[in-house]
Protein backbone atom coordinates (compact mmCIF):
# COMPACT_ATOMS: atom_id res chain seq x y z
CA UNK A 1 0.00 0.00 0.00
CA UNK A 2 1.29 3.34 -0.74
CA UNK A 3 2.29 5.80 2.11
CA UNK A 4 -0.18 8.51 2.05
CA UNK A 5 1.25 12.01 1.00
CA UNK A 6 -0.21 15.52 2.05
CA UNK A 7 -0.69 18.12 -0.32
CA UNK A 8 0.55 21.55 1.47
CA UNK A 9 -1.70 24.62 1.67
CA UNK A 10 -5.14 21.75 1.23
CA UNK A 11 -6.86 23.69 3.63
CA UNK A 12 -6.49 26.80 2.08
CA UNK A 13 -8.20 28.02 -1.39
CA UNK A 14 -6.67 26.67 -4.54
CA UNK A 15 -5.56 30.87 -4.98
CA UNK A 16 -2.80 30.55 -1.63
CA UNK A 17 -0.97 27.31 -3.86
CA UNK A 18 -1.46 29.22 -6.96
CA UNK A 19 0.20 32.33 -5.31
CA UNK A 20 2.71 30.48 -3.71
CA UNK A 21 3.85 28.47 -6.44
CA UNK A 22 3.89 31.55 -9.15
CA UNK A 23 6.56 34.10 -6.89
CA UNK A 24 8.43 31.20 -6.23
CA UNK A 25 8.71 30.37 -10.03
CA UNK A 26 9.38 33.85 -10.88
CA UNK A 27 12.28 33.90 -8.43
CA UNK A 28 13.71 31.04 -9.49
CA UNK A 29 13.47 31.97 -13.16
CA UNK A 30 15.30 36.11 -12.62
CA UNK A 31 16.71 35.48 -9.16
CA UNK A 32 20.61 34.29 -10.94
CA UNK A 33 22.41 34.60 -7.97
CA UNK A 34 24.42 31.63 -6.69
CA UNK A 35 22.45 31.87 -2.91
CA UNK A 36 19.07 32.55 -4.26
CA UNK A 37 19.41 29.78 -7.00
CA UNK A 38 20.77 27.24 -4.69
CA UNK A 39 17.93 27.59 -2.08
CA UNK A 40 15.41 27.44 -4.90
CA UNK A 41 16.73 24.12 -6.04
CA UNK A 42 16.85 22.86 -2.55
CA UNK A 43 12.99 23.92 -1.70
CA UNK A 44 11.90 22.83 -4.82
CA UNK A 45 12.97 19.04 -4.64
CA UNK A 46 12.54 18.75 -1.13
CA UNK A 47 8.96 19.97 -1.92
CA UNK A 48 8.58 17.79 -4.99
CA UNK A 49 9.69 14.49 -2.23
CA UNK A 50 6.22 15.91 -0.21
CA UNK A 51 4.06 16.47 -2.93
CA UNK A 52 5.09 14.04 -5.79
CA UNK A 53 7.06 11.30 -3.77
CA UNK A 54 10.20 10.91 -2.76
CA UNK A 55 11.16 7.61 -5.28
CA UNK A 56 9.70 9.88 -8.31
CA UNK A 57 12.07 13.01 -7.35
CA UNK A 58 15.06 11.03 -6.81
CA UNK A 59 14.85 9.35 -9.57
CA UNK A 60 15.32 12.83 -11.52
CA UNK A 61 18.35 13.13 -10.29
CA UNK A 62 19.65 10.52 -12.94
CA UNK A 63 19.59 13.27 -15.40
CA UNK A 64 18.63 16.65 -13.40
CA UNK A 65 22.58 16.61 -11.73
CA UNK A 66 24.49 15.77 -14.95
CA UNK A 67 22.78 18.27 -16.90
CA UNK A 68 23.77 20.89 -14.03
CA UNK A 69 27.74 19.53 -14.26
CA UNK A 70 27.38 19.76 -18.22
CA UNK A 71 25.95 23.16 -18.92
CA UNK A 72 28.70 24.17 -16.28
CA UNK A 73 31.63 22.24 -18.74
CA UNK A 74 30.25 23.48 -21.50
CA UNK A 75 29.91 27.51 -20.46
CA UNK A 76 33.70 27.50 -18.87
CA UNK A 77 34.80 25.75 -22.28
CA UNK A 78 33.19 27.64 -24.72
CA UNK A 79 32.70 30.70 -22.87
CA UNK A 80 35.96 31.37 -20.89
CA UNK A 81 35.23 34.45 -19.20
CA UNK A 82 37.02 35.87 -16.26
CA UNK A 83 40.17 36.31 -14.76
CA UNK A 84 40.67 32.97 -12.65
CA UNK A 85 42.43 30.09 -14.64
CA UNK A 86 41.85 26.87 -12.97
CA UNK A 87 42.95 24.76 -15.50
CA UNK A 88 44.45 24.82 -19.81
CA UNK A 89 43.48 22.34 -21.83
CA UNK A 90 45.04 23.23 -25.27
CA UNK A 91 43.32 26.20 -26.84
CA UNK A 92 40.96 25.92 -24.00
CA UNK A 93 40.99 28.09 -20.49
CA UNK A 94 39.11 26.84 -17.58
CA UNK A 95 38.17 29.91 -15.55
CA UNK A 96 36.18 29.72 -12.44
CA UNK A 97 33.93 32.42 -13.02
CA UNK A 98 32.70 30.81 -16.13
CA UNK A 99 31.92 27.42 -14.47
CA UNK A 100 30.48 29.24 -11.63
CA UNK A 101 28.27 30.51 -14.11
CA UNK A 102 27.12 27.61 -15.93
CA UNK A 103 26.70 25.37 -12.61
CA UNK A 104 24.65 28.60 -12.05
CA UNK A 105 22.39 29.01 -15.19
CA UNK A 106 22.10 24.88 -14.28
CA UNK A 107 20.71 25.04 -10.98
CA UNK A 108 18.27 27.78 -12.37
CA UNK A 109 17.16 25.65 -15.15
CA UNK A 110 16.77 22.69 -13.11
CA UNK A 111 14.57 24.99 -10.07
CA UNK A 112 12.57 26.05 -13.05
CA UNK A 113 11.29 22.55 -14.18
CA UNK A 114 11.10 21.46 -10.59
CA UNK A 115 9.09 24.27 -9.78
CA UNK A 116 6.62 23.80 -12.63
CA UNK A 117 5.81 20.33 -11.88
CA UNK A 118 5.51 21.44 -7.70
CA UNK A 119 3.28 24.09 -9.13
CA UNK A 120 1.40 21.43 -10.80
CA UNK A 121 0.73 19.17 -7.61
CA UNK A 122 0.08 21.92 -5.82
CA UNK A 123 -2.83 23.03 -8.16
CA UNK A 124 -4.86 20.69 -10.01
CA UNK A 125 -6.29 21.04 -13.53
CA UNK A 126 -9.68 21.52 -11.59
CA UNK A 127 -8.61 23.73 -9.52
CA UNK A 128 -6.83 26.00 -12.12
CA UNK A 129 -10.31 25.85 -13.90
CA UNK A 130 -12.33 26.91 -10.89
CA UNK A 131 -9.93 29.51 -10.17
CA UNK A 132 -10.01 31.32 -13.78
CA UNK A 133 -12.83 29.51 -15.41
CA UNK A 134 -15.50 32.38 -15.18
CA UNK A 135 -12.85 35.48 -15.88
CA UNK A 136 -10.85 33.54 -18.49
CA UNK A 137 -12.03 30.60 -19.73
CA UNK A 138 -10.16 30.47 -22.96
CA UNK A 139 -6.97 30.93 -20.99
CA UNK A 140 -7.32 28.44 -18.38
CA UNK A 141 -8.96 26.09 -20.75
CA UNK A 142 -5.60 26.00 -22.69
CA UNK A 143 -3.63 26.06 -19.83
CA UNK A 144 -5.19 22.61 -18.21
CA UNK A 145 -5.21 21.35 -21.73
CA UNK A 146 -1.42 22.04 -21.93
CA UNK A 147 -0.95 20.39 -19.01
CA UNK A 148 -2.41 17.19 -19.76
CA UNK A 149 -1.44 16.87 -23.12
CA UNK A 150 2.11 17.26 -23.14
CA UNK A 151 2.75 14.65 -20.73
CA UNK A 152 0.75 12.42 -22.99
CA UNK A 153 2.59 13.59 -26.33
CA UNK A 154 5.84 11.99 -24.55
CA UNK A 155 4.42 9.05 -23.80
CA UNK A 156 2.98 8.90 -27.33
CA UNK A 157 6.27 9.86 -28.75
CA UNK A 158 8.18 6.67 -27.11
CA UNK A 159 5.29 4.40 -28.46
CA UNK A 160 5.94 5.56 -32.16
CA UNK A 161 10.00 5.22 -31.73
CA UNK A 162 9.40 1.81 -29.94
CA UNK A 163 6.58 0.64 -32.75
CA UNK A 164 9.27 1.68 -35.17
CA UNK A 165 12.00 -0.36 -33.54
CA UNK A 166 9.51 -3.51 -33.54
CA UNK A 167 8.38 -3.05 -37.26
CA UNK A 168 11.57 -4.00 -39.11
CA UNK A 169 9.78 -5.34 -42.61
CA UNK A 170 8.88 -2.01 -43.01
CA UNK A 171 12.02 0.03 -41.44
CA UNK A 172 15.00 1.38 -43.56
CA UNK A 173 18.10 -1.35 -43.71
CA UNK A 174 19.65 0.97 -41.97
CA UNK A 175 18.22 3.77 -40.23
CA UNK A 176 20.19 6.83 -38.77
CA UNK A 177 18.58 7.95 -35.04
CA UNK A 178 17.82 11.52 -37.15
CA UNK A 179 15.61 9.46 -39.85
CA UNK A 180 13.91 7.73 -37.07
CA UNK A 181 13.47 10.86 -35.17
CA UNK A 182 12.18 12.72 -38.07
CA UNK A 183 9.78 9.68 -38.92
CA UNK A 184 8.33 9.72 -35.58
CA UNK A 185 7.96 13.31 -34.97
CA UNK A 186 5.70 13.57 -38.49
CA UNK A 187 3.49 10.11 -37.29
CA UNK A 188 2.84 12.11 -33.76
CA UNK A 189 2.28 15.36 -35.64
CA UNK A 190 -0.45 13.60 -37.80
CA UNK A 191 -1.91 11.53 -34.30
CA UNK A 192 -2.15 15.33 -32.58
CA UNK A 193 -3.66 17.30 -34.99
CA UNK A 194 -6.17 14.35 -35.51
CA UNK A 195 -6.93 14.53 -32.03
CA UNK A 196 -7.12 18.00 -31.83
CA UNK A 197 -9.85 18.06 -34.68
CA UNK A 198 -12.16 15.59 -32.48
CA UNK A 199 -10.83 17.60 -29.47
CA UNK A 200 -12.86 21.46 -30.85
CA UNK A 201 -15.93 19.01 -32.29
CA UNK A 202 -16.43 17.56 -28.86
CA UNK A 203 -16.16 21.00 -27.51
CA UNK A 204 -18.23 22.72 -29.98
CA UNK A 205 -21.09 19.63 -29.30
CA UNK A 206 -20.66 20.18 -25.36
CA UNK A 207 -21.76 24.18 -25.87
CA UNK A 208 -18.64 25.73 -25.65
CA UNK A 209 -18.52 29.03 -26.25
CA UNK A 210 -22.11 29.79 -27.10
CA UNK A 211 -23.23 32.35 -24.35
CA UNK A 212 -21.83 34.96 -23.32
CA UNK A 213 -20.58 33.59 -19.65
CA UNK A 214 -20.49 30.44 -18.60
CA UNK A 215 -22.14 29.34 -15.32
CA UNK A 216 -19.60 27.26 -12.70
CA UNK A 217 -20.18 25.02 -9.43
CA UNK A 218 -17.93 26.38 -6.60
CA UNK A 219 -17.03 23.94 -4.84
CA UNK A 220 -14.87 26.22 -2.23
CA UNK A 221 -15.34 29.82 -1.34
CA UNK A 222 -12.41 32.32 -0.78
CA UNK A 223 -13.38 33.35 3.02
CA UNK A 224 -11.01 36.02 4.76
CA UNK A 225 -8.51 33.59 6.32
CA UNK A 226 -7.54 32.95 2.15
CA UNK A 227 -7.44 36.98 1.89
CA UNK A 228 -5.31 36.87 4.68
CA UNK A 229 -2.98 34.51 3.47
CA UNK A 230 -2.77 35.84 0.25
CA UNK A 231 -1.93 39.39 1.08
CA UNK A 232 0.49 38.22 3.32
CA UNK A 233 2.14 35.94 0.41
CA UNK A 234 2.01 38.91 -1.57
CA UNK A 235 3.86 41.13 0.92
CA UNK A 236 6.54 38.46 1.04
CA UNK A 237 6.93 37.77 -2.27
CA UNK A 238 7.73 41.53 -2.65
CA UNK A 239 9.72 41.86 -0.35
CA UNK A 240 11.93 38.80 -1.57
CA UNK A 241 11.83 40.57 -4.79
CA UNK A 242 13.28 43.35 -3.69
CA UNK A 243 15.80 42.32 -1.75
CA UNK A 244 16.85 39.67 -4.40
CA UNK A 245 17.38 42.41 -7.16
CA UNK A 246 19.78 44.21 -4.40
CA UNK A 247 21.71 40.89 -3.90
CA UNK A 248 21.73 40.46 -8.05
CA UNK A 249 22.79 43.98 -8.55
CA UNK A 250 25.61 43.64 -5.92
CA UNK A 251 26.70 40.13 -7.86
CA UNK A 252 28.72 39.60 -11.02
CA UNK A 253 30.70 36.30 -12.49
CA UNK A 254 32.91 38.47 -14.44
CA UNK A 255 35.55 39.35 -14.71
CA UNK A 256 35.89 38.48 -10.80
CA UNK A 257 33.15 36.81 -8.48
CA UNK A 258 32.63 38.99 -5.19
CA UNK A 259 33.06 36.91 -2.18
CA UNK A 260 29.72 34.96 -0.77
CA UNK A 261 29.09 36.55 2.87
CA UNK A 262 25.90 35.65 5.37
CA UNK A 263 23.67 38.73 4.53
CA UNK A 264 19.98 38.48 6.28
CA UNK A 265 17.83 39.25 3.52
CA UNK A 266 17.78 35.29 2.43
CA UNK A 267 16.02 34.49 5.64
CA UNK A 268 12.37 35.87 4.12
CA UNK A 269 13.30 33.87 1.09
CA UNK A 270 13.85 30.88 3.17
CA UNK A 271 11.00 31.40 5.08
CA UNK A 272 8.58 31.83 2.39
CA UNK A 273 10.55 28.14 0.70
CA UNK A 274 9.77 26.31 4.39
CA UNK A 275 5.85 27.37 4.23
CA UNK A 276 4.61 24.60 1.80
CA UNK A 277 6.96 22.35 4.30
CA UNK A 278 5.47 23.67 7.16
CA UNK A 279 1.89 23.03 5.84
CA UNK A 280 2.14 19.48 5.02
CA UNK A 281 3.95 18.78 7.94
CA UNK A 282 1.21 20.56 10.55
CA UNK A 283 -1.50 18.75 8.40
CA UNK A 284 0.44 15.43 8.84
CA UNK A 285 0.22 16.24 12.86
CA UNK A 286 -3.18 16.74 12.95
CA UNK A 287 -4.32 13.77 11.47
CA UNK A 288 -1.75 11.51 13.60
CA UNK A 289 -3.69 13.72 16.94
CA UNK A 290 -6.95 12.11 15.22
CA UNK A 291 -5.82 9.10 14.12
CA UNK A 292 -4.47 8.82 18.02
CA UNK A 293 -7.55 9.92 19.93
CA UNK A 294 -10.38 7.97 18.07
CA UNK A 295 -8.01 4.99 19.36
CA UNK A 296 -7.66 5.92 22.60
CA UNK A 297 -11.75 6.46 22.48
CA UNK A 298 -12.07 3.49 21.14
CA UNK A 299 -9.86 1.58 23.70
Amino acid sequence: MPKERFKPFSSFHPAVAALFGTEMLLMAMFAVQPVYASMGLVAAFLLSGVSRGWDRTSRQLAWQLPLIVLLACANALFAGYGATELLALGPFHLKAESLAYGATMGISLISVILWFEDLAALVSQDELMGLGGRRFPAITTMLAIAAQLVPQIMRRFSIVKETQLACTASRHPSPSQERMGLLAGGILLSWTLEDSIERSDAMRARGWGSGAQRSSYRTLRFSGRDASACIALLALGILNAVLAWIACSQWSFYPVMPSLVWWWGYLPYAAEAALPLLSAAAESLAWWKEDHDGKRARD
